[in-house]
C-alpha cells in the first residue's frame, strides 16, 4: 500500500499463502478504516463450480439444494491450499426421468399456469396491435423481439398455408402457447406440456 492506496493490479496476484487470486474481504471498524488483521472466521476458500442435473419439485422448482463448502465441510485440498489436483470427482449421475408415452400429450393447465399463459398471449396480440401476419419470420421476428430467446420459439407445420410456432413458457410451469398468423389476425391456443428437460415442446400431441 502507498500512500493509502493499494498497488496497481493489486487483486490480479496471488495472495499468500494462497496460489491464487481471490478477493480479499476487509473487516470494517467504526472508523470505517481496515482491519490489519483479517477475522479469524474469515477464510478465502477456492470457488468450485459441479454440473448437476436437477428434477422437477412443486410448483415447477428444483428438488436438489446445493451444497457448499464450510467449517464443516471442508474442500478436498493438496499441503492444506486448494483442491487435490489428483482427487477424483465422479460424473454426475444422469436423473433425468425417462419419459413415458402419457407424457407427450397435452396435459391440463391449472388456474396458475392458465393465468401465465394468458398474459403472455395478451403480451403478444398487443404487440402485433391486433393484427396478423402470413409471414413466419416476422412472426419469429416479434416474438424474439418481445425477448423470448430464439431457444424457447418452435416452428411447427404450417397450418392450412398460415405459419405456426410453438412458443415453450415452461420455466417454473406447465404453460406453453401455440401461435398461428394469418391475415388479419393471430390465433393464440394456451396448452400445458409436462416440464421434463428432455420433452421437446414440438413433440407434445395435442
Amino acid at each position: 500500500m502507498t500512500d493509502g492506496h493499494l498497488a496497481p493490479r493489486y487483486w490480479d496476484a496471488p495472495q499468500p499463502p494462497h496460489p491464487r487470486l481471490f478477493w480479499r474481504v476487509l473487516l470494517q471498524r467504526d472508523a470505517a478504516l481496515p482491519s490489519a488483521e483479517p477475522g479469524p472466521s474469515l477464510r478465502a476458500l477456492p470457488l468450485t463450480l459441479r454440473p448437476f442435473t436437477d428434477s422437477r419439485a412443486g410448483q415447477g422448482r428444483g428438488a436438489q439444494i446445493l451444497e457448499g463448502y464450510g467449517p464443516d465441510n471442508p474442500p478436498p485440498t493438496k499441503d492444506g491450499i486448494g483442491p487435490d489436483p489428483n482427487a477424483y470427482e465422479a460424473p454426475p449421475e444422469d436423473n433425468t426421468p425417462e419419459l413415458t408415452p402419457r407424457d407427450f400429450h397435452e396435459v391440463p393447465l391449472d388456474a396458475e399456469d392458465r393465468c401465465i399463459a394468458e398474459k403472455h398471449a395478451d403480451r403478444v396480440r398487443e404487440e402485433f396491435g391486433g393484427k396478423g401476419t402470413t409471414s413466419a419470420a416476422v412472426l419469429r421476428g416479434t416474438l424474439m423481439k418481445l425477448g423470448y430467446p430464439e431457444s424457447r420459439i418452435h416452428a411447427m407445420p404450417a397450418q392450412g398455408g398460415s405459419p405456426r410456432v410453438r412458443l415453450d413458457l415452461r420455466i417454473d410451469s406447465q404453460a406453453a402457447l401455440e401461435i398461428v398468423g394469418t391475415s388479419s389476425t393471430l390465433v393464440i391456443q394456451p396448452f400445458g406440456a409436462v416440464a421434463a428437460e428432455n420433452l421437446k415442446i414440438t413433440d407434445v400431441k395435442r
